[in-house]
């Protein structure tokens, strides 16, 4: 792992000071929705591990973040725990950023005031922050991987990594796949003491499969979309371009939207940033692999079984950051950077900047969600009524 020198902290320290500072502010303002609430009622409701392993069967999602709040809740059980945690989470995650990353010190300043490390994986409480603050881990110690006490806590991150959500399982599943590729290109014996590292992110694998295998009556996200269809292509190729320009159109529920809403645009700079991520920005053969399989697992997950929001497919800017990360470290000679490449990187994370800061400030004069308020009205005006609700979108956080 490189440091920074000691006498370079400071800059680092008012950073990170700067971001616990936008993130509570923001994070103070921020309501509730479904999504969040849905984790801490399913703990809540939760009196036993075997009860909890069992509510969590319909969740699609790995069981690791449940398991931290059902710990969590045995010592502050309440929902301001769980915030305060995650941005604990958060924080630590702009801190690995901020000191362990190979970007200038202006990347790293832009990178954790964009949208996804500020905003979406930061002030919204999901299993999508700790996949995040795993696959930072995970960056860090990946330098240091020759030493196997190191190897052991990067096969750990990486596990916890692929038991976090699904889209931080295929991160964690590109890491494995290099680190195996590297072992097999390497001329020297292999050293035995690492089985013990491979072997836990195997194991990561076997239990990502088993927990979120849904049972016989699971009803979300069912269909497989096996047919071509151009629409579905181009909603494709549209979803990796709103991730890095994630910009949200200044309407009432900003959330999940961009300002520049044609289709056809969004999918031609998707396209485009496909493209650059395979044969434009790599510049050794084991990063160019390592985005290369996360894109087409991404792309044919994407396509045939769901097409997610941005909370999803954030993943693949996360993806793009975690290869410009390892690439250093990675053996292989070098290839010539791409011509405009370093200016392209800086103007990605401008804009998402610009992205976390529209976002921020909507989120802070308009409601993100109704339900805390809406449940107080029942209590007030209608105690002790029978609930009816249309949807379970809103209806489950009432």
């Amino acid at each position: 792992m490189s440091r920074l020198p000691a006498r370079n902290y400071l800059p680092e320290r008012l950073l990170l000071l700067a971001f616990i500072l936008a993130a509570g502010t923001v994070s103070f303002f921020h309501e509730f929705w479904r999504d969040e609430l849905q984790a801490w009622m399913i703990v809540s409701d939760s009196h036993t591990l075997a009860g909890l392993f069992s509510h969590t069967r319909y969740e699609g999602h790995p069981s690791l973040w449940f398991l931290i709040l059902y710990g969590l809740k045995q010592f502050a059980p309440g929902l301001m725990a769980m915030k305060v945690l995650h941005l604990a989470m958060a924080a630590l995650t702009a801190w690995l950023v901020l000191r362990y990353s190979p970007f200038t010190r202006m990347q790293r300043g832009l990178l954790i005031f964009g949208y996804f490390f500020l905003f979406e994986y930061t002030v919204i409480v999901r299993n999508y922050g700790l996949g995040l603050l795993l696959l930072t881990t995970a960056c860090t110690l990946f330098p240091g991987r020759r030493s196997p006490r190191v190897f052991l806590f990067l096969s750990l991150a990486i596990a916890g990594m692929m038991l976090s959500n699904v889209y931080a399982f295929f991160l964690g599943a590109a890491f494995l796949v290099i680190l195996g590729l590297e072992e097999l290109s390497r001329k020297h014996r292999f050293d035995r003491r690492r089985l013990s590292g491979y072997a836990l992110m195997v194991a990561a694998v076997v239990l990502f499969v088993t927990d979120t295998l849904p049972p016989a009556d699971y009803g979300y996200a069912q269909t497989w979309r096996t047919g071509f269809s151009f629409r579905q292509v181009e909603e494709l190729f549209a979803r990796a371009g709103y991730v890095f320009f994630p910009v949200p159109s200044p309407e009432y529920h900003f959330w999940n939207t961009v300002f520049y809403p044609k289709i056809w645009l969004q999918a031609a700079v998707g396209l485009a940033m496909l493209v650059y991520l395979v044969v434009g920005f790599p510049r050794k053969r084991l990063s160019q692999a390592f985005i290369v399989l996360f894109i087409l697992v991404w792309l044919v997950f994407s396509y045939v079984k769901f097409p997610g929001y941005f909370r999803h497919n954030g993943h693949l800017f996360l993806a793009f950051l975690a290869m410009a990360w390892i690439e250093p470290s990675l053996p292989g000679k070098r290839w010539p950077a791409f011509r405009g490449s370093r200016h392209l990187f800086n103007f990605i994370l401008a804009v998402q900047v610009v992205a976390a800061a529209m976002a921020c400030v909507m989120e802070i004069v308009r409601p993100f969600s109704r339900a805390q308020e809406t449940a107080e009205w029942i209590d007030r005006n209608r105690p002790g009524s029978l609930v009816v609700v249309h949807e379970d979108t809103g209806g489950s956080a009432v």
